[in-house]
């Protein structure tokens, strides 16, 4: 069998096993299934009814799609001085997501963790306090619920305050 050959199987297996639902038209039972997907995840978190999402392959994806959203909504079209803030315990996908959205890779900024492995809060504030005397514009905190590496999960509730404390 010619690569041709071999390529027109795979792409025939591909195509049968992995379908695209991406838009309704394509594939409305697996759309529909998504979206029912959705909506119970919306209920159980608690999110208003209007709420919606996507499934993805995974973190590293999903990161990006979390990272240029937050970029449109809270950046103008000029968004090189738009500041990031995470742990060192985030995943690296994190600081590629901001590169990928744009932003210049020294905006993605570090913040130090406890003995726990969690975003210093206080830390993170001074941070943020600090870079707006500066002139950037902070837009983004990336905390985690289970690093990769110890498994820390970040006071989500006290960075939630933070982040509409400061309008972030």
């Amino acid at each position: 069998m010619n690569w041709r050959n071999r390529s027109a199987v795979a792409d025939l297996i591909s195509n049968s096993v992995n379908r695209y639902i991406g838009a309704w038209l394509t594939a409305p039972a697996l759309s529909r299934i998504e979206a029912n997907v959705i909506e119970w995840f919306c209920e159980i978190i608690g999110y208003p009814e209007e709420a919606f999402g996507l499934l993805t392959t995974g973190g590293s994806i999903a990161n990006l799609i979390a990272t240029i959203t937050a970029r449109h909504e809270s950046l103008s079209e000029v968004f090189l001085d738009g500041t990031i803030y995470t742990s060192d315990q985030s995943h690296h996908s994190v600081a590629k997501a901001a590169v990928l959205a744009g932003l210049p890779a020294e905006n993605v900024r570090s913040v130090s963790t406890d003995e726990e492995y969690r975003i210093e809060v206080d830390t993170l504030e001074e941070m943020i306090e600090e870079d707006r005397a500066a002139g950037k514009r902070p837009f983004l905190v990336v905390g985690s619920a289970g690093t990769t590496n110890t498994g820390a999960v970040d006071d989500l509730d006290a960075l939630a305050e933070v982040c509409n404390r400061e309008d972030m």
